[in-house]
């Protein structure tokens, strides 16, 4: 192989060992430098919950590594068809991991689907079970300044949005018997401009960040 060509395939191969070596360091990393007393996790205002699990996800680099040592060796060894497979099966199965345990392990964490089984389940009562399993409500729900997309997943229905307390009086007027989703440090917000007590049916902690978030229904 040309020196210049050799110089270009180790340092493409040299990427699956960077971006490993990245992984397994930059991950713990996250969790121990402090200022202040604060993460930089706490920082970004990630939640506690998730920040105590999230350092295994920097043993996901060893296998990238692995991989990237054994491309390197076999280009060294003037072996790039095999280096080239290797690279390829290394950078897939990563993928394949990623997508299928970083994501789900990650999607447990999430606050939608919780919250629209607590709304699709009963009024007062949350339940873990599956949501195949539960049938479709017709309640409408509306949500302040709180939203995520995959809560239209899970309640299969448009979700209004209120930004405001004439928004938010507005919906309970057209819905009496709805729910909504708000920020727990917008309870009153929310409460003052019902005019009515509120009811909590279910709280969960707000994903990534820190918080809580409430489904509540107007009281009588």
């Amino acid at each position: 192989i040309p020196r210049s060509h050799a110089v270009w395939h180790r340092a493409s191969m040299g990427t699956l060992i960077v971006s490993g070596l990245l992984m397994m360091v930059l991950v713990p990393l996250l969790q121990r430098i402090t200022r202040d007393g604060e993460t930089i996790l706490d920082r970004i205002d990630m939640s506690t919950s998730l920040q105590a699990e999230i350092f295994w996800l920097g043993g996901m680099g060893i296998p990238i590594v692995v991989g990237g040592i054994v491309s390197w060796v076999l280009i060294d060894r003037n072996r790039k068809r095999t280096a080239l497979i290797n690279f390829i099966f290394t950078a897939t199965m990563f993928l394949i991991v990623l997508w299928n345990v970083a994501a789900p392990w990650v999607n447990q964490f999430q606050s939608s689907k919780p919250l629209m089984l607590g709304l699709h389940q009963n009024r007062s009562v949350a339940t873990t079970s599956s949501l195949s399993n539960v049938s479709t409500d017709q309640r409408s729900l509306a949500a302040y300044y709180y939203f995520r997309p995959s809560m239209v997943f899970y309640h299969q229905q448009p979700i209004t949005r209120c930004w405001d307390s004439a928004q938010v009086a507005a919906f309970w007027d057209a819905n009496p018997d709805g729910a909504m989703v708000v920020e727990a440090s917008r309870f009153l917000e929310v409460e003052m401009a019902t005019n009515k007590p509120l009811r909590v049916l279910l709280q969960v902690s707000r994903f990534p960040e820190k918080g809580e978030l409430l489904l509540v229904e107007r009281g009588n």
